[in-house]
């Protein structure tokens, strides 16, 4: 889930070309990539949930080895962005590069931008939009007792789930449902919930618990989903936006 403050990456892409070299138009559109993938979370909301102009979404897939989302899990990722985006050229889920394994380290968000920079091979063209997905070992540096980041969206279209804490977090039985749990919250936030870059249509920010959430305590967006919960009250069910939330979704151009 994402951890209490915002946390709003802007490292720049620099693209290089040659001084006396006319601008192509494959070279504008790789400057205008890099500057959609350096942007802060909630501002790729729109390009993905609509159908123009990015038709098209590729999910770039990568991970520490051992880490890897099992198949279920994906397919589960496919589902859900089918269900909410516009995007009639289709939705590719694809492998990425392995990602060097962090170990035991505490990982800052400046760290994640720095290993997506030396990863990420998916940037957006002129119909294709992408999301790096990226799941890692290690641990976020801001975890206390009881309080552990199990994921974070922490730029326009970058994603990172913290496997290990994942693994920590949830038992056998459950794993898979807090994967998916917490893959689905984050994408949430990469589509500008709550008030992240999507307009509310109605009040129902959460800004006293936790900047970007949703107070209805049964919403994908609450801020207090944790593996308890999804087994006790949501009866071991990955839980789905509230009618708020898809309000808020479906004005902004979704589904």
């Amino acid at each position: 889930m994402r951890a209490a403050s915002r946390f709003f990456s802007v490292l720049l892409l620099s693209i290089a070309f040659a001084a006396c070299a006319p601008k192509s138009e494959k070279a504008v559109t790789v400057a205008r990539a890099a500057s959609l993938e350096a942007r802060p979370l909630g501002s790729g909301a729109q390009g993905l949930l609509r159908a123009q102009p990015y038709s098209k979404l590729i999910i770039e897939v990568g991970a520490v080895a051992g880490r890897d989302p099992s198949a279920e899990t994906v397919e589960y990722v496919r589902g859900f962005l089918e269900e909410h985006l516009h995007k009639p050229g289709g939705i590719r889920i694809v492998a990425g590069a392995g990602i060097p394994s962090v170990r035991a380290a505490a990982v800052s968000t400046a760290d994640l931008a720095v290993v997506e920079l030396a990863n990420r091979k998916t940037v957006a063209t002129d119909d294709t939009i992408s999301v790096y997905l990226m799941f890692l070992d290690g641990h976020h540096v801001q975890d206390e007792p009881g309080k552990r980041v199990l994921g974070m969206a922490y730029r326009a279209t970058s994603i990172a789930i913290f496997e290990d804490t994942v693994l920590a977090e949830a038992t056998a039985e459950t794993q898979a449902l807090v994967e998916k749990t917490v893959i689905a919250h984050e994408l949430g936030h990469v589509l500008g919930l709550v008030n992240e870059g999507t307009p509310m249509q109605n009040e129902h920010y959460d800004g006293e618990n936790n900047a970007g959430h949703c107070r209805n305590p049964l919403c994908l967006m609450n801020y207090a989903l944790n593996s308890i919960r999804l087994v006790e009250i949501f009866h071991s069910t990955v839980p789905g936006f509230d009618d708020a939330c898809l309000a808020d979704l479906r004005a902004a151009g979704g589904k």
